[in-house]
């Protein structure tokens, strides 16, 4: 969605985890427990990770541990990514026939899910 740096800035300035000096990108990282209570209070919606669908359906952003095995039970071993939400800015510039330039920022975010074989 566009988004100006200073408007980034003004709502994600004390979660910017890296800044990208070649491409201009600026990128905030939320994992662990306390992610999407944090991203709600950035956000000011409680319901932000809920997506409503016709037919009374949702899908939901959920930050959850590892799944937890009982000894003895039968599993692959596979090491599981961490669950984030990525959270960048970025600008795309577009140059036209006669060098005009145009520029405009946008803020995107990325859902990273652990994958693993239960």
């Amino acid at each position: 969605m566009p988004c100006t740096l200073s408007q980034f800035y003004s709502v994600f300035k004390g979660y910017i985890h890296r800044r990208f000096s070649k491409s201009g990108r600026v990128r905030c990282l939320f994992r662990g427990d306390n992610a999407y209570s944090l991203l709600s209070q950035i956000l000011n919606d409680e319901q932000w990770g809920v997506k409503y669908f016709a037919n009374e359906q949702r899908t939901y952003v959920t930050f959850q541990p590892p799944r937890e095995w009982a000894p003895g039970s039968i599993r692959k071993e596979i090491k599981p990514k961490i669950k984030q939400v990525v959270v960048d800015w970025y600008q795309k510039v577009k140059t036209d026939m006669h060098g005009h330039m145009i520029w405009a920022g946008y803020i995107s975010f990325k859902f990273l899910v652990a994958r693993g074989h239960y």
